[in-house]
């Protein structure tokens, strides 16, 4: 029987804070008591993009990088550092669109928002204070990679790997820019499936950095 939910941890060269340990414990207890058709893969890698690409083939990167999509219907994209309570992580389980997000603040120095629109001839960041006020859900141009669910239907789809940094070249500013593989991946399933995410304001998470914000 098809894996309804693979849970991807990605830990580029860290493990789980201590302080979010109990989380994933619980999260795991969740699942093993309610027979919920769900399991958790952590994998420390050597950087983000390595980590992610082995979460998303099960390690089947050489071989058949679609097999474990062909096994599991969603991927669930939960970064090591991502703080959230339980009916947070029911939301965006449940929650019916094939390529759904929460949102995060990226540090506590630098408290920016991490969802972004094409600008022309660029790329812009929703301001947060413009992301607070927002209540609807509605459908962005990218999304950080921590804290998402997409269906393996899209991901099979797409080339490997999956995810990379792309380089965008600027004819206005005659240059060149180095692209995030969280934009990139979105870029690509956009370009693919005319998809692009959809993003649940109400669904803002902790990020732990040196303090959670």
């Amino acid at each position: 029987m098809k894996l309804k939910y693979a849970i991807l941890i990605p830990m580029p060269e860290v493990m789980i804070p201590q302080i979010l340990f109990e989380q994933w414990m619980n999260v795991q207890e969740w699942i093993s008591s309610n027979n919920i058709s769900a399991k958790i893969f952590p994998y420390v890698g050597t950087y983000h993009i390595e980590a992610r690409n082995h979460l998303w083939t099960n390690g089947q990167t050489m071989f058949d990088p679609y097999k474990f999509a062909n096994e599991v219907e969603w991927f669930v994209n939960i970064d090591a550092d991502q703080r959230f309570r339980h009916d947070q992580l029911i939301r965006l389980l449940e929650y019916d669109n094939p390529f759904v997000s929460g949102w995060y603040l990226r540090r506590a120095h630098d408290p920016v928002n991490t969802i972004g629109y094409k600008s022309y001839p660029g790329y812009e960041i929703i301001p947060e204070e413009e992301m607070y006020k927002k209540t609807d859900p509605f459908y962005a141009d990218w999304i950080p990679g921590g804290f998402f669910k997409v269906h393996t239907d899209i991901v099979k789809q797409l080339e490997y790997p999956f995810w990379k940094h792309d380089i965008k070249y600027i004819d206005e500013l005659q240059t060149s820019t180095f692209l995030s593989e969280d934009l990139s991946l979105c870029n690509m399933i956009e370009k693919t499936t005319k998809i692009k995410p959809l993003v649940l304001p109400d669904l803002k998470v902790g990020h732990v950095k040196w303090i959670t914000i």
